[in-house]
């Protein structure tokens, strides 16, 4: 994916959103910094090798978080987070991280560094949201991540770089990456306003609405979804993608809804649809922004926090479904 391409847009505030944007001109603030970095193994950085397997072992009894409430405003501008406690080298902190679904790894701002022991190596990360293109981040063994009293899964390292340089990650201090999240069943109930990390053995599938299935072997959950009920498009499903927009389409789809009147060019890159039809559901007051995605591995456009929020979302990563319960208007006022 070459970083010209992607979201050059000025922005503005959308009516009838529960939130404003400066009308200046600027890339997208999206924290996804590490959506496609290049395809390194983590491992290898470490340069620690895998030690065979003399015997298979009876599998543990995964423990859950709690479960955590998601503020009013996220969803409507403000982004997913949680407060996470880093267990570093001689001494513990707790960091705000970004829930980034669109992001393979975990990140860490550089300010961590000094609680993350020796630095491994470097490994090239494209920022490609963040308007700073190709850098060198630094890579660590992952430190410990608690919430509550529940330590998380994580992938064997984590990635820094200046994330607060950017200033596109607000009170964010890092990243909650995939390496991470893909361990787990998350739910993110915006009608309760619950986060919610589930046990596999006891779940209701049915009660969850519909199924997609979920491709997560490039490290990033992609689904494919059916819109203006024509051709089937494959998004990425971003929850770092968390303001301005509902999502965004190539300019291929963009055209004919509004040759048709089905979008309406709101200006600065924006198109509104008052009604579409995406994975066989109807919404009003849809948000696109547009965007030519190349060598993007097949993915044709981004489904971001706020068309999210517009249900119950249910990720099952470890069997690969998405489940899409829609909520009211009411209920997510």
């Amino acid at each position: 994916m070459t970083d010209q391409h992607l979201f050059p847009l000025s922005y503005r505030a959308c009516p009838g959103r529960g939130y404003s944007v400066p009308g200046v001109k600027r890339t997208l603030v999206i924290a996804i910094a590490a959506l496609l970095a290049v395809a390194v193994p983590l491992a290898q950085a470490s340069g620690t090798a895998t030690k065979p397997k003399t015997a298979e072992s009876p599998p543990k009894q995964l423990v859950l978080p709690p479960e955590q409430n998601i503020g009013e405003t996220v969803g409507r501008g403000d982004p997913l987070v949680l407060r996470l406690r880093l267990s570093g080298r001689q001494e513990e902190t707790e960091v705000t991280f970004l829930v980034d679904t669109g992001s393979r790894v975990t990140i860490l701002d550089r300010s961590f560094e000094r609680l993350l022991g020796s630095r491994l190596g470097k490994q090239r990360l494209n920022r490609v949201f963040g308007g700073r293109g190709v850098e060198q981040a630094n890579a660590y063994t992952a430190p410990r991540l608690y919430l509550g009293n529940v330590q998380l899964l994580t992938g064997p390292t984590v990635l820094t770089c200046d994330l607060a340089a950017s200033g596109n990650n607000g009170h964010c201090e890092a990243v909650l990456g995939m390496d991470c999240l893909t361990h787990y069943y998350v739910q993110t109930d915006f009608a309760a306003r619950k986060l919610r990390f589930l046990d596999s053995d006891d779940l209701k599938r049915e009660s969850f609405g519909r199924a997609f299935s979920m491709d997560c072997t490039k490290g990033v959950p992609v689904v494919s979804m059916k819109v203006l009920g024509e051709r089937n498009l494959r998004f990425m499903l971003d929850s770092g993608f968390y303001q301005y927009a509902d999502g965004t389409l190539p300019g291929e789809v963009i055209r004919p809804a509004l040759q048709n009147h089905k979008a309406k060019d709101m200006g600065n890159g924006f198109f509104l649809f008052e009604t579409v039809d995406i994975g066989a559901e109807s919404y009003k007051t849809v948000w696109f922004a547009e965007t030519q995605i190349e060598d993007g591995g097949g993915v044709e456009g981004f489904i971001g926090l706020s068309f999210m929020a517009r249900h119950v979302v249910t990720f099952d990563f470890p069997k690969g479904v998405l489940y899409l319960h829609s909520i009211s208007a009411q209920a997510r006022r």
